[in-house]
């Protein structure tokens, strides 16, 4: 969902990766893994203090308002 609106912002992309990895990433849906690379590459995503995703894991209010927030931030400039 993040990375759609980063497409209806007009985000400018870029090919350079964050260099951050996640050793759960494989466990991401197919259909879900380019949106969690976008999401990853502008910050809006950012895993837990671990370093995991936890992909298929319900997301708690409080990392949704954060992700929220950080894609604000990166609409605002």
């Amino acid at each position: 969902m993040a990375s759609r609106a980063l497409d209806l912002l007009q985000a400018e992309r870029t090919q350079e990766s964050t260099g951050r990895t996640f050793p759960d990433f494989e466990r991401v849906s197919a259909w879900a893994k380019e949106g969690v690379q976008t999401s990853v590459q502008f910050g809006i995503l950012q895993g837990n203090p671990r370093g995991e995703l936890h992909p298929g894991a319900s997301t708690t209010r409080a990392e949704a308002a954060a992700m929220v927030r950080r894609l604000l931030n990166l609409a605002a400039g």
